[in-house]
């Protein structure tokens, strides 16, 4: 069964370490194979004091403090996630859900702007959706029906100058939760 041979790979990886306890990678897949996160986070972080470079092992320990619950935690790692590797859009996705479920739509909708941006341009309608969600719960109505308008229009109609709309509407945004210096990266980063 699978878990037999879930279980028979922790015992395999267990014994790599006992051999060879300097290599990071055999900890990272002993966490992922875990059966409780405590045991998960454990071996993923003793994973990242052997290799502080990889992002890939950052994001592992912010998906682990997401089962958690504990989104700040999260965030932090997949912070270190993207400033090593700055364009990955996964890393993007999941860092912006944590600072939704936090209520900080701020920094949310910064992150869904760099991924309407930068993500899969089959995926914009879905971030144009995320966004105008976001909108809506920051209280910003009026602002989140002209995204959700534009999303439609994006997915019924594949328009390609959907960025510049939807940077306007961001950077507007932006303006008026008082943060002008972001409005204007909205518009450099789209330059």
């Amino acid at each position: 069964t699978i878990v037999q041979h879930i279980e028979a790979s922790l015992v395999d990886y267990t014994r790599a370490i006992k051999l060879r306890p300097d290599v990071a990678t055999y900890y990272a897949a002993r966490s992922y194979l875990q059966p409780d996160t405590a045991a998960k986070l454990a071996d993923i972080t003793h994973a990242l004091d052997l290799n502080p470079e990889s992002a890939e092992y950052y994001a592992f320990r912010g998906d682990y403090h997401v089962d958690l619950g504990n989104h700040e935690a999260a965030i932090a790692d997949y912070s270190q996630a993207l400033a090593l590797q700055p364009r990955n859009v996964t890393y993007r996705e999941q860092q912006t859900k944590q600072y939704q479920q936090m209520g900080e739509y701020k920094k949310a909708l910064y992150g869904m702007f760099y991924l309407v941006a930068f993500g899969s341009p089959r995926l914009k309608a879905h971030y144009l959706y995320r966004s105008a969600t976001l909108l809506s719960e920051a209280a910003h109505q009026e602002q989140a029906l002209a995204v959700l308008a534009t999303a439609h229009t994006e997915y019924i109609e594949g328009i390609k100058n959907i960025r510049t709309k939807l940077i306007r509407e961001i950077a507007l945004l932006f303006v008026q939760l008082g943060d002008p210096a972001a409005a204007l990266a909205c518009y450099d980063a789209h330059v």
